[in-house]
């Protein structure tokens, strides 16, 4: 083990002890903790994660839901801490990012207080020791009369449709299902979310709803489930893509009413839908909004220093599923004659943005060899030759 790993093992001191009384008139279960030990490391690293109970002779069985976010971490094969001859451990994943853990015993031992198993969790990202990438989720006590008592700590749910980086086009109708689970008390509400903002509830299975996909790029899909306790968990998100229509002519379907779409001084080309000196043909080049007002969002020169020179230099964002546009970045000294490419212009980066590509071009004439110099951005409609 590596120095840094050390330190980091040293430093985490975050714990989660849950102390719980449970007792009924017939059968007393002791004092009761779980201790689930720090659960932090470095990405591409493994720790093993012990869990350790203190229980009174009462206690026969037991039931624990292990809960994780696989995109950070991976819980691998279970084994038990101690030596437990009289009991039987068995485990399984009961949905993705939940493992629930059962020791049962055939000869209704008592189950043995101290070191009750071990986690191996192997991380995909980095986890500091401030945080943890395992949590209880609900845990079942049962005596050898058979009389049980649960812990309801947080409800389980997750988004099981549309999967992780499922493509949409604008306006499309997205289809949500999230599934949300809790062992000893009932769901009584799933909300669903989508990039932070609440867009719908539910209170009946099977948990679904539409979300219309009205604006581009990354869209992380979440859930809220709440049980009859009020205990409340979130969902690991669940990241889908909006892209852009490839021609202005389905853009143009997408984006305007069914009476707004046939009116060219409305949706047409060379038409100002909403009145903010920008076509609708820029607007839809430059992956703008037609129906709000984008002037404060086109794209301005700057000044950038390159190798000891101050040029200058412009970047602009283009949705990169559009094939009927031709972008120039050209240059003049007079606001006259407007040249672009070859030893004009030289592109600096372009580099994907979700469903964009940013570009940043600068000029080839350092701003200290003329007294003005000017740069745009220009867009030429492709005719399409299908």
């Amino acid at each position: 083990m590596n120095n840094k790993n050390k330190s980091l093992r040293s430093l985490r001191a975050l714990r989660l002890i849950l102390l719980i009384v449970l007792i009924n008139s017939q059968t007393a279960f002791s004092l009761t903790s779980i201790k689930l030990g720090e659960s932090s490391g470095l990405a591409g690293n493994q720790v093993t994660v012990p869990v350790t109970i203190n229980l009174g002779e009462s206690v026969t069985a037991l039931q624990l839901d292990i809960l994780h976010n696989p995109n950070i971490a991976n819980v691998g094969f279970i084994e038990t801490g101690d030596f437990f001859s009289n009991h039987k451990m068995s485990f399984q994943d009961v949905d993705v990012g939940m493992t629930r853990v059962v020791f049962h015993s055939d000869n209704n031992h008592s189950v043995s207080s101290g070191h009750l198993i071990n986690i191996p969790v192997t991380f995909n990202q980095t986890v500091d020791e401030n945080n943890r990438s395992l949590s209880l989720g609900n845990v079942i006590f049962s005596d050898r009369n058979g009389s049980q008592r649960s812990v309801s700590l947080i409800p389980h749910t997750r988004v099981t449709d549309p999967d992780m980086d499922t493509a949409y086009m604008l306006n499309d109708a997205i289809q949500v299902t999230a599934i949300a689970i809790d062992t000893d008390n009932e769901i009584t509400q799933v909300e669903f979310f989508a990039n932070g903002q609440k867009y719908d509830f539910t209170s009946t299975s099977p948990y679904s709803t539409t979300l219309t996909a009205n604006r581009l790029g990354e869209v992380l899909l979440t859930t809220i489930a709440t049980d009859t306790e009020g205990n409340r968990t979130t969902s690991q998100p669940v990241a889908i893509g909006v892209g852009f229509p490839s021609k202005y002519a389905s853009w143009r379907e997408r984006i305007f009413s069914t009476v707004d779409r046939d009116i060219d001084s409305l949706s047409g080309l060379f038409a100002d839908f909403d009145k903010d000196g920008l076509s609708n043909f820029l607007e839809y080049a430059l992956g703008l909004d037609p129906a709000l007002s984008s002037i404060n969002r086109l794209p301005i020169p700057k000044m950038e220093t390159s190798i000891n020179e101050d040029y200058l230099t412009l970047t602009y964002r283009r949705p990169n599923q559009i094939t009927d546009v031709n972008y120039f970045i050209e240059v003049s000294d007079n606001f006259i004659d407007w040249k672009s490419g070859g030893s004009n212009t030289v592109e600096m980066s372009n580099d994907m943005v979700g469903v964009f590509n940013e570009i940043t071009v600068r000029d080839s004439i350092p701003l200290k060899d003329k007294n003005a110099r000017y740069m745009r951005l220009k867009v030429e409609k492709v005719e399409s030759v299908e």
